[in-house]
């Protein structure tokens, strides 16, 4: 069975992970013959985003400086150091009262 991007919202325990086997995948399709341009992989990757990274559709999508997977990529994982320095920093998203 080779690989196919369209079908690949996969459900990944994280974003690493997630664009790594991406990476793979992309890397499986050349092997066949079936190379993506640089645009092509952008859309691959904002497609197959898991559920719960939908919110990132659009600014991958609509941000000209994001032209190859390289881009998306460092885009992601910085979201997901983000998200995490949150869940590990609650203090941090609260307001303080006087």
């Amino acid at each position: 069975m080779s690989p196919t991007l369209s079908s690949s919202n996969l459900s990944s325990s994280n974003m690493r992970q997630h664009l790594q086997e991406m990476s793979n995948m992309m890397r499986e399709l050349k092997i066949v013959g079936h190379v993506l341009n640089d645009q092509q992989q952008v859309q691959a990757v904002v497609r197959s985003l898991p559920r719960g990274w939908e919110y990132m559709n659009a600014m991958l999508t609509h941000n000209d400086s994001i032209t190859t997977f390289v881009d998306v990529q460092r885009h992601l994982e910085l979201e997901e150091e983000r998200l995490m320095a949150m869940s590990n920093h609650p203090e941090v998203n609260m307001a303080q009262s006087s």
